[in-house]
């Protein structure tokens, strides 16, 4: 079973579209709403 990656909004776009279109599960903090969120 694949690893899902989860991506930080300072990884490049490109990385994260490369990744998916190689297959992998990806899921990006944009997508998820955590953008804004401040770092601990």
């Amino acid at each position: 079973m694949p690893l899902p990656l989860y991506m930080d909004h300072h990884v490049a776009r490109a990385i994260t579209d490369g990744l998916r279109a190689r297959g992998l599960d990806v899921l990006t903090a944009e997508e998820d709403g955590t953008k804004e969120y401040e770092d601990s």
